[in-house]
């Protein structure tokens, strides 16, 4: 029997059928986003190429005024309402909500610009999440991205030897000018996913793009298509 708390059985518990994250029967590989801002912009790039039909997204983010479903179809898409976190048990956490972009809201104070509000946020385990996914149906995902503000390092980290299953990954290394309190660096993000395995291919400005060197020889086959 599950020890789920109450923020676990509200958000966490749903996604499960048999004690496994549901994916529905169509799709062959799957993408995450982590971080969706207002429009949910990879996750309706994916969406609408017609290459990646049999993809199934699983999209991330804690601002209560995001709802990505206006435009994603709800048979491609599944949201979940929370951040995710590196407690294994559901939590919530002040969430600092960004007056002119709510992209830039974030788990972490800001250092540049004032919160319009602070909110309490419910935030997930990832290593919950992903201790539940079908790995015998999926022995790998396709793509992750991740881009929360200056929290990508610790929820990467929090993934624990499942971050190895990533083929391509894009991750917000850092923000502009330490924008928040407490945010790592792209130093500190680089030094972790080398470590890890991870061979940085591309990057543009605070976005890095990286391979999983178990997967090279599979990794041109899958996308890692991206909102440049």
């Amino acid at each position: 029997m599950n020890d789920f708390n109450a923020i676990d059985k509200k958000y966490f518990e749903p996604l499960l059928e048999a004690g496994v994250i549901k994916v529905p029967a169509y799709a062959k590989q799957v993408k995450i986003d982590v971080g969706l801002s207002h429009t949910a912009v990879n996750s309706l790039l994916w969406i609408s190429n017609p290459l990646l039909a049999d993809r199934h997204i699983f999209g991330f983010d804690p601002h209560p005024f995001i709802n990505p479903y206006r435009t994603a179809p709800l048979g491609r898409y599944t949201y979940i309402p929370c951040g995710l976190n590196d407690s294994y048990d559901g939590v919530e956490k002040d969430f600092y909500l960004c007056p002119h972009d709510p992209g830039q809201s974030s788990l972490y104070e800001p250092n540049r610009f004032k919160a319009q509000a602070i909110v309490k946020a419910p935030f997930l385990s990832f290593k919950r999440f992903l201790d539940h996914f079908p790995w015998n149906r999926f022995p790998y995902i396709e793509h992750l991205k991740t881009d929360t503000q200056g929290h990508d390092l610790k929820i990467l980290k929090s993934m624990g030897d499942h971050l190895t299953r990533v083929v391509h990954l894009e991750v917000e290394c850092e923000t502009y000018e330490n924008e928040y309190k407490d945010e790592t660096s792209k130093e500190q993000t680089q030094e972790y996913l080398e470590q890890m395995g991870f061979r940085l291919v591309a990057e543009v400005v605070i976005d890095q793009t990286y391979v999983n060197t178990r997967y090279l020889d599979i990794a041109p086959t899958l996308d890692n298509s991206r909102v440049e």
